[in-house]
């Protein structure tokens, strides 16, 4: 009785089932309420402080930097060859890393956590100042898509933000807003983004 060699136990899986779910242009994913469960330790969603925002993405735990807190999942479709589409329209729609000409889209009826939990990056929010960045992962559930990932330590319960990268020039009205208040009240201009 050394115990030296390793026997495994098998038993019956329980809980949830995940497949390979990779969206298209017309399907995004019958279990739209299956949470993915790395962002279930990762992150939640709670009443945002970013100014005119109503959700934003919190750290479930503390997030060294370079990790990766949230996944974007949603309808591929092409970008569209005008801008003549309003802010609200685009507000959910980020690159595709699977098409230069791409972009992957939260449409309207599953922006609301009523109707979508099965990725939560489209709940993060925008500061000239951000905690985090867009990166590119493959997902084993929605395979190649962007991220959200940790520039900096991120402390349990701060709320995760990027920088959006608007031009300056052409942005909604609220993100130059942010701008002004921005390089008003920080004394950290050095650090702060600019379209």
């Amino acid at each position: 009785e050394y115990n030296c060699i390793k026997v495994p136990v098998f038993s019956k899986p329980d809980g949830e089932f995940f497949k390979k779910e990779v969206s298209t242009t017309e399907w995004l994913t019958p279990n739209t309420m299956l949470e993915d469960p790395y962002e279930l330790r990762t992150v939640y969603v709670g009443p945002s402080k970013t100014p005119g925002a109503e959700e934003g993405l919190f750290a479930a735990r503390d997030l060294k930097p370079n990790t990766i807190a949230a996944f974007y999942n949603g309808i591929r479709r092409q970008k569209p060859a005008d801008s003549t589409s309003t802010w609200q329209a685009n507000a959910y729609k980020i690159f595709d890393p699977t098409n230069k000409h791409g972009v992957i889209d939260i449409l309207s009826e599953y922006q609301s956590l009523e109707k979508y939990r099965a990725s939560l990056a489209h709940k993060t929010n925008h500061s000239f100042l951000p905690n985090c960045e867009f990166g590119e992962v493959i997902h084993p559930r929605w395979g190649f898509v962007p991220c959200v990932m940790t520039r900096e330590h991120v402390k349990r319960g701060d709320e995760l933000t990027v920088w959006y990268g608007y031009d300056l020039d052409y942005c909604p009205d609220w993100y130059k807003d942010a701008w002004e208040s921005s390089c008003v009240s920080s004394g950290d201009s050095d650090k702060l983004k600019s379209g």
